[in-house]
């Protein structure tokens, strides 16, 4: 499927607290990516999918609540649950420990906002620092998840990150150099 232009999609869905929600999560994810034309990578955004609704099953309290949004050139994936505690990243171990570094490693940008259900958040793009942030969480930063979805968020938070075409590509070229 062939766009002119770039064609903003977006998804909202609440997930079963249930590990089978990370397949129905990647699920959605492939579609929405397919159908807005993203010209990135389509298997990164998939792992951030993963490692971002594991987290909230595993660390978080709830059913998650996912949303993607995207156009040609970048996607923005929210992942949300009612949990208060922030997601930190930590010392990786054999088993466990990667998660936030893969999203922190393939994103341009990450984050995490309250879930607020009177706030919507931006179009790709906004909502945080894009092309350099990699330190870790940003405090502060705006962009939750809309209206009915967060409705039951109130108190929680949403991780959010941000995927550029071409940028993994422009980082392999020039970890290689």
């Amino acid at each position: 499927m062939e766009r002119s232009e770039a064609e903003t999609y977006q998804v909202d869905t609440p997930l079963p607290e249930e590990m089978a929600s990370i397949t129905e999560a990647r699920r959605l994810a492939r579609e929405a990516l397919v159908t807005c034309g993203f010209q990135g990578r389509h298997e990164d955004v998939l792992l951030v999918v993963s490692e971002l609704v594991t987290n909230a099953l595993v660390h978080g309290d709830g059913s998650p609540v996912l949303r993607v949004r995207g156009s040609a050139d970048r996607v923005r994936i929210e992942v949300g649950d009612a949990g208060a505690g922030v997601p930190r990243t930590r010392e990786p171990g054999p088993a466990s420990g990667w998660g936030l570094h893969v999203v922190r490693l393939l994103s341009a940008g990450w984050g995490i906002s309250p879930a607020d259900p009177d706030h919507l958040g931006g179009p790709p793009g906004a909502g945080g620092p894009v092309g350099g942030h990699g330190g870790g969480p940003v405090e502060g930063v705006s962009g939750g998840l809309s209206g009915g979805l967060s409705g039951g968020l109130s108190g929680g938070k949403v991780v959010w990150c941000e995927l550029v075409a071409g940028l993994a590509d422009v980082r392999a070229r020039t970890s290689e150099a």
